[in-house]
């Protein structure tokens, strides 16, 4: 049975792919995140932890050491992200910038460095963004820290070649994220505008269609 690690599955993107992979009795699924999902399901467990520290982070995995050493590989399915705050770069606080920080980069690698340090079969698929390419005024900590996360597992993929590592973007879904982006001030994202009609005009891609098409792509090996 493959052995799943998703991060962000309470809600969104994160939680329809969840719901997907414990259905299939092919998957045993291990999410992590602060809020529970609550599915109760033998092909599931659920580990409690906050992704914005990094302390806390560390400590629950080394709880649930003894879940992870039972498991001859795993895929890693790095989801978890928060665009918080959209501002101009000068307004943000210390506690801001290190929260991003950690939810978007610092945490995706301490999970994949504890899982490789268990001399495991690891294969990470990485949910990036467009942003991670592409600057955008009001995003510096979003595009920024995804564009880190992003080189971090390019160069993990040299480091461990049997490991199969995917990056993929899968463009513009209609979750919580776009919510807060709709509710930004123009001061600080000029683009705000354009992305109230994205939603107004039915462009964003509901997270359940994504989810699908990444669940088949899995069952038919075209990601992992």
């Amino acid at each position: 049975m493959k052995s799943i690690l998703i991060t962000g599955a309470s809600k969104g993107l994160g939680k329809e792919l969840l719901q997907l992979l414990v259905a299939d009795s092919k998957y045993n699924v291990i999410s992590l995140s602060r809020t529970d999902p609550n599915i109760d399901l033998p092909s599931h467990t659920f580990i409690k932890t906050d992704l914005s520290n990094s302390t806390e982070l560390s400590s629950q995995l080394e709880k649930s050491k003894a879940v992870f050493e039972k498991l001859d590989e795993i895929l890693f399915i790095n989801n978890a992200s928060d665009i918080k705050p959209v501002l101009k770069s000068g307004k943000f606080s210390s506690e801001q910038i290190s929260k991003n920080i950690t939810i978007n980069f610092s945490s995706p690698l301490i999970i994949t460095n504890f899982l490789l340090g268990l001399a495991k079969k690891v294969d990470i698929l990485n949910v990036s963004s467009g942003a991670a390419k592409n600057p955008i005024a009001g995003w510096s900590l979003y595009c920024s820290t995804k564009a880190a996360s992003r080189m971090f597992f390019d160069t993990v993929k040299l480091e461990h070649p049997d490991s199969k590592i995917i990056q993929i973007d899968p463009g513009i879904i209609d979750t919580a994220m776009q919510e807060d982006i709709r509710k930004s001030d123009k001061d600080d994202f000029s683009r705000v505008d354009e992305f109230i009609n994205f939603k107004a005009e039915n462009k964003l891609k509901p997270a359940r269609e994504v989810a699908l098409t990444l669940f088949n792509q899995l069952l038919e090996g075209q990601l992992i």
